[in-house]
């Protein structure tokens, strides 16, 4: 069971404090969430179809996925192209 441990003694008094806390949700709703972006990434494989993030901030793309780098023969592991 995965849990987070913690531990702190205040200086000068004899008190501490401890904690332990169950991520076993936390880590299920980790490998949910990796299934749903393969689920995500194989659909856009499949209907050749992508999806990007960009930042009205910055000006700038922020994410390209994995099949936006193939439909536009962009090398995947690079800066998304600012279009």
């Amino acid at each position: 069971m995965p849990v987070l441990v913690g531990a702190a003694s205040f200086e000068g008094e004899n008190q501490r404090v401890a904690f332990v806390v169950d991520l076993t949700g936390r880590k299920g709703g980790e490998q949910a969430w990796r299934q749903g972006e393969a689920y995500l990434a194989e659909a856009q494989r499949l209907t050749h179809t992508g999806s990007w993030a960009f930042s009205p901030v910055t000006g700038k793309v922020t994410y390209w996925s994995d099949e936006m780098f193939r439909i536009y023969e962009w090398t995947l592991g690079r800066e998304p192209p600012n279009l």
